[in-house]
């Protein structure tokens, strides 16, 4: 019974996005929408293989919280993972909450702590037109330009590609399961280092423009928290919490 309402609810989705994609076909406009999400095949079958069990998603810690660059290194020593040069965030419901502007605590404080660490920061989102990443690019924060979207496995290539990251030396941390982690055939290791879930921020109503927008932020919140618990009961092995300082 349960995974049958599962897979309704992938099933409602992929249907909802496909939907949008083939209205984006018609419409060459579309994709200028600073707000609109890119939808993808890879998306569809991340979701699907998900809820029938059929993709592993090896993350490696699901925290309540992105972690500063501090606790970072304390969580890769836990996990006895080797040294990492470059982060991957996502941006919606990771570091803020859908569709809303970035709080100086993002760039001065959460991504600051990074870049002071060493560490190259880059930002992977499916609204890459968004007005709101010229707050992150003025603070010097890489945006990752991909002609795909997340998690295609050829758009994460390619963003290594071309800005010359090694996975070895990368970690990813996202809220979303179906697409904060590449897609990778099945029986295969995952892409980076290191794969981080963190609990997904809520969409806030005073902080989004319009009631449509805020209720497909909420719906995919929802989504994001159910795929978010399957994950965690597939994967009890992950951390759970942050290492306390020694």
């Amino acid at each position: 019974m349960v995974k049958k309402f599962f897979l309704i609810i992938v099933s409602v989705c992929v249907f909802y996005e496909t939907a949008l994609g083939c209205a984006d076909v018609f419409n060459p406009g579309a994709h200028k929408n600073p707000n609109r999400e890119r939808y993808s095949y890879a998306k569809f079958r991340s979701a699907v293989e998900l809820f029938l069990g059929s993709r592993p998603h090896d993350f490696d810690a699901f925290l309540e919280r992105v972690p500063t660059f501090a606790e970072f290194v304390r969580i890769r020593e836990k996990l006895n993972k080797p040294p990492i040069q470059n982060v991957i965030f996502d941006l919606d419901g990771t570091l803020v909450a859908p569709y809303a502007d970035i709080p100086p605590e993002v760039t001065d404080t959460t991504l600051a702590s990074y870049k002071k660490g060493g560490i190259a920061v880059f930002i992977f989102t499916n609204s890459p037109n968004s007005l709101r990443l010229e707050t992150l690019r003025q603070a010097g924060i890489t945006i990752i330009e991909s002609r795909m979207g997340k998690p295609s496995l050829e758009a994460f290539n390619e963003a290594c590609t071309d800005y010359k990251l090694d996975p070895q030396e990368t970690a990813m941390i996202g809220n979303f399961p179906i697409t904060d982690m590449p897609l990778v055939r099945r029986n295969e290791a995952p892409l980076f280092s290191v794969n981080i879930l963190v609990q997904s921020i809520p969409p806030e109503r005073n902080k989004i423009d319009s009631m449509s927008r805020y209720l497909r932020a909420r719906f995919f919140h929802f989504l994001n928290v159910t795929t978010a618990r399957i994950v965690r009961i597939r994967n009890r092995s992950m951390l759970r919490d942050i290492p306390p300082e020694e």
